[in-house]
């Protein structure tokens, strides 16, 4: 038996490429021939990388596709076509209105875009309850994910949380002082690519209360591709500038080294996305022992698990409130990184070895009970 995975890209600093990065690295570790076969990669992941049409030679019934799902191509219809046992993993898809205001021109559409990406998105989400059809068992990365599978039509879905490879990370930074380094001037930091349902915008605004209502110095930085929808990234360019040259950085696709850089400068870790199926770097930012606040939006609050500051309002003074208590605050910020280190704690304690055997070990009872 040979365990494989299939998904559209492979990218670095991509949390689901980490993920299946991390998946191989175990099932390979266990003597399983496993590859992750992909319809494109760019150049740090492609020692990892295999043509999915390459997959013929490798294919058996008795194999195993673990198919990961966060949109619908010819690699994924190719995949569900196969005879082998199918665990889908999914890892949400944006709902497609959050795109709507910023795709009037064509020129503005993904390079890969044939339709809107509003449209686009949709027929992914809509391709969901077909694809569940046809896997043997479902998992989403998350409960918010796991009760959409359940939405659909599901008739079992379990919640097989991302895993995340710590190592790559080394130990937990914990700071021996809590406090801000008060030589250098505040940086807030976000992290994810630059589209609507991210809201970087709100950040900008918040940014923007947080110098010139407070009175406060520092510098927003938001890292993540900025090209994904072009005309999103240019008004979140232009309500920047409104303040001084500096005040707000958009770093674009940054390497792995760069971004470690970002997140160990970074004073707060502030998250007002409206739509979440997990959101990696909120415990990212916990591990470099850098405060978080986000939105009580989709799956972040499971996220966050108690930890952090978690909004239920995004006016944007309320907001640059809370940043500036926890940067000016030492008892406050002292507090919320107590409660972070224990998520993460709680985080690096569990067992992704465990966890992916148990997700084999339910399709292999499934296989039993159906065969019985």
């Amino acid at each position: 038996m040979e365990i494989h995975q299939f998904h559209t890209i492979i990218q670095s600093g991509d949390a689901i490429s980490d993920e299946m990065i991390h998946i191989a690295r175990i099932l390979r570790r266990w003597g399983f021939r496993s590859n992750i076969f992909a319809e494109f990669w760019d150049e740090e992941c492609r020692p990892y990388g295999v043509p999915y049409q390459e997959y013929e030679r490798f294919s058996s019934p008795g194999n195993v596709a673990i198919i990961h799902y966060s949109s619908w191509t010819p690699l994924i219809s190719y995949a569900l076509e196969l005879p082998e046992r199918k665990i889908l993993i999914y890892h949400n898809v944006t709902p497609g209105a959050f795109c709507e205001p910023y795709e009037r021109n064509k020129d503005d559409w993904p390079w890969w875009a044939s339709r809107p990406p509003s449209e686009w998105l949709e027929y992914c989400r809509h391709m969901l309850g077909a694809i569940i059809a046809r896997v043997d068992l479902a998992f989403g990365d998350s409960s918010f994910n796991r009760d959409e599978l359940l939405e659909l039509g599901a008739e079992r879905a379990g919640v097989l949380p991302i895993l995340i490879d710590w190592e790559r990370f080394g130990p937990p930074l914990w700071r021996e002082s809590t406090a801000p380094d008060s030589r250098q001037s505040p940086t807030i930091l976000f992290v994810g690519r630059i589209v609507p349902n991210k809201c970087q915008h709100e950040l900008v605004r918040m940014m923007e209360c947080y110098t010139q209502v407070l009175g406060r110095d520092g510098r927003l930085v938001l890292v993540g591709d900025d090209e994904s929808l072009p005309a999103y990234t240019r008004y979140v360019r232009d309500l920047s500038t409104v303040m001084p040259a500096g005040r707000v950085i958009l770093t674009g696709k940054v390497s792995q080294e760069e971004l470690r850089a970002c997140y160990r400068t970074a004073s707060a870790f502030v998250c007002m996305s409206e739509h979440e199926g997990f959101c990696v770097p909120l415990l990212e930012a916990m591990q470099y022992d850098i405060p978080v606040v986000a939105y009580a939006s989709s799956a972040v609050p499971e996220t966050m698990d108690g930890a952090g500051v978690l909004l239920h309002t995004k006016d944007p003074l309320k907001v640059a409130r809370v940043v500036d208590a926890l940067i000016r605050d030492n008892s406050f910020r002292r507090d919320v990184l107590t409660m972070q280190r224990k998520r993460i704690r709680r985080a690096r304690e569990e067992n992704p070895e465990a966890l992916l055997l148990g997700a084999l070990t339910a399709l292999f009872a499934l296989e039993e009970e159906s065969s019985g």
